[in-house]
């Protein structure tokens, strides 16, 4: 199973393993003054997807190889769908709530 990324109807797009994600949400919980990224991680959306890039572009020098894979992939895949303005995260099934990131 893998984490994706979902933007209005389109079909969601896959941007980590279910590791790869656990390491990605891990990083992310200890970065500071980044709001819009810990919001994404602890609610599983984010109504700010330009925040977000924003703090992931000026945080990835400080994650380690695998982890900035997984942060390229989210900041591409709400690049390509920034128009959309609201950004979910799901396991293909349904969206990930505060209990399940």
């Amino acid at each position: 199973m893998s984490m994706s990324l979902a933007f209005d109807a389109e079909d969601p797009v896959e941007v980590a393993s279910n590791l790869g994600w656990a390491e990605f949400v891990h990083f992310a919980e200890r970065l500071e003054n980044s709001p819009n990224v810990a919001h994404l991680v602890a609610y599983g959306w984010s109504e700010n997807p330009k925040g977000v890039i924003d703090e992931l572009n000026g945080a990835i020098e400080l994650a380690d190889k695998d982890t900035a894979g997984v942060i390229k992939n989210v900041v591409e895949t709400i690049g390509d769908n920034i128009d959309a303005g609201v950004v979910i995260v799901t396991d293909g099934l349904a969206p990930v709530g505060e209990s399940e990131a």
